[in-house]
Parts: C-alpha cells; structure tokens; sequence
C-alpha cells in the first residue's frame, strides 16, 4: 500500500495524507498476487507496471470534468 503512495506521490508532485492506523475489523490481514499464475495458466501478461497505471489515472483526474 505505501508503494502505490509513494507513487502517487511523485507522480502528482504533491502529498498525499496518509494516516496509519490499526486494521478495522473485518480487513484482511495480508494481500498479495501472483502475475506468473496468470500467464502459466492463461499466457497472459500486463503490459503496465504501477508508475504506468498511476501516471494514467493521475492524468485522468486532471482532465475529468468537475461536477458540483
């Protein structure tokens, strides 16, 4: 979770607010994937790593009509 807001974080050249905190009841514990399963069972592959997906959603947000 603090990689994606790190990322965010140089990407958007600004802070994030970030509080850290105890897991809520009910939260998973840890989370994790496995990309090599996907391609050794589907050959599939992302094209995409994390900076890309957060530079295009960064992108996004700033160019998404504002409403209210």
């Amino acid at each position: 979770m603090l990689s994606l807001v790190d990322g965010l974080r140089r990407i958007s050249g600004g802070e994030v607010p970030l509080e850290l905190c105890a897991r809520r009841p009910g939260d998973m514990p840890a989370s994790w994937a496995d990309a090599g399963l996907v391609f050794r069972t589907f050959g599939w592959r992302a094209e995409y790593d994390l900076h890309d997906i957060l530079s295009s959603a960064w992108a996004w947000h700033n160019g998404a009509p504002r409403t209210g």
